[in-house]
This record gives structure tokens, C-alpha cells and sequence, in this order.
């Protein structure tokens, strides 16, 4: 099953999308420590609609790996070539679009780095 730092360490729109596929309920409220958010609302109970079967269906794969299809879904997600339509036992409600801050990412996660130039004077 997916954990609460697997899941944070996602994107958030990648998170946003996942929650509207798998049509998650948040399960608490946002929780903050320091600067850095704990949790998003989304926790392990929330996960539990994500299983193999609908991973499967989803990535249109017949793996049978809980975390090679996350991952698979994940990728397809950030290259965007994941349709919008969600399997037909869901809808999008319940998912927000509430969430940030990413204190860890899996392996498979790709970022775009942003530099800064310093002004000088």
C-alpha cells in the first residue's frame, strides 16, 4: 500500500490527479509542521482505493506490482500521457486541489529544477 511519504513526495498536481482518478476522499485537515506539510489531508485510509486491479485498468497494464504500476501511473502522469477520463466506477468528487510541499520523492518522480540569478547592484 502506498505510505503518507510516498504520497507527499509527489508533485502536487500530480497528487491532484491521482486523488481525481482514483476519486480519493480526504480522510483529515492539512497539517503543518514548521513550513513543511505533514500531511495534505490524504492518508492512509485514503490510499486504500488504489488498488492493484484499478492500477491495472488505469495504466493498461497487467503487472501485478503495487509499486511498478504506481510508478507507471506516475510517469504517464508526468509525461501527460494519461487520458483525463477515470475508470468508470469513480467520478472526481471528493478531490481537491488542496495540498503542498514535498519533503521526499521517489525515484521515478521527475522535477524540473529552476535556477535563480543573483541581482547584483
Amino acid at each position: 500500500m502506498l505510505s503518507r511519504a510516498i504520497w507527499l513526495g509527489l508533485p502536487v498536481e500530480t497528487r491532484m490527479k491521482i486523488a481525481t482518478i482514483f476519486n480519493m476522499k480526504k480522510t483529515t485537515g492539512t497539517e503543518v509542521f514548521g513550513t513543511r506539510v505533514v500531511c495534505d489531508g490524504y492518508t492512509e485510509e485514503s490510499f486504500q482505493v488504489i488498488t492493484i486491479e484499478k492500477l491495472q485498468e488505469v495504466t493498461g497494464k497487467k503487472s501485478t506490482d503495487f509499486y511498478e504500476l504506481f510508478n507507471l501511473l506516475v510517469n504517464q502522469i508526468n509525461d501527460e500521457k494519461i487520458i483525463d477520463s477515470v475508470p468508470s466506477e469513480t467520478s472526481t468528487e471528493g478531490a481537491t486541489e488542496e495540498g503542498a510541499g514535498v519533503p521526499s520523492k521517489p525515484a521515478s518522480v521527475k522535477r524540473k529544477t529552476i535556477s535563480r540569478s543573483k541581482k547584483t547592484a
